[in-house]
């Protein structure tokens, strides 16, 4: 079992631009227990060692229908560094595990055993393509 769980709520919104791209609001970041990190405008900072449960639901009031991608390794990238985004499918070099998948919501493990910053890219069907969120998550191991 995680010593810390990370629920992030990604909000899609409106206006859409005129490439058919969602406007993302403000994530809602919370720690359990709180004094394990602290969320940095739409960046996670884990300041406690061990594993970390982060699942990112998504609140999606768009209007385009926007779904995690079906395959798992699809629906999150993670690579080492700051990249935005990250530029392929990729664990972080092992760092994370996607360990569930739903249409709202992605559940992964972060090992949190190599400190420095991983970027993440959340990817989503959508009625007008692909929708992609991806701030950072920053280890303090």
């Amino acid at each position: 079992m995680a010593h810390t769980r990370v629920v992030v709520t990604v909000k899609a919104q409106t206006p859409i631009d005129q490439n058919g791209k969602v406007t993302w609001g403000d994530p809602s970041i919370s720690f359990h227990p709180s004094a394990n990190g602290k969320a940095v405008g739409k960046d996670i900072h884990l300041k406690a060692h061990g594993d970390a449960e982060i699942i990112f639901d998504l609140d999606d009031s768009s209007g385009l229908h926007l779904r995690y991608r079906t395959d798992k390794t699809d629906a999150i990238w993670i690579a080492s560094g700051n990249f935005c985004p990250p530029p392929g499918p990729g664990d972080g070099n092992r760092e994370f595990r996607i360990i569930d998948r739903q249409n709202k919501k992605v559940t992964i493990i972060d090992r949190n055993q190599t400190a420095g910053d991983f970027s993440y890219a959340l990817q989503f069907d959508s009625d007008t393509g692909l929708q992609v969120y991806d701030p950072i998550i920053k280890n303090f191991a």
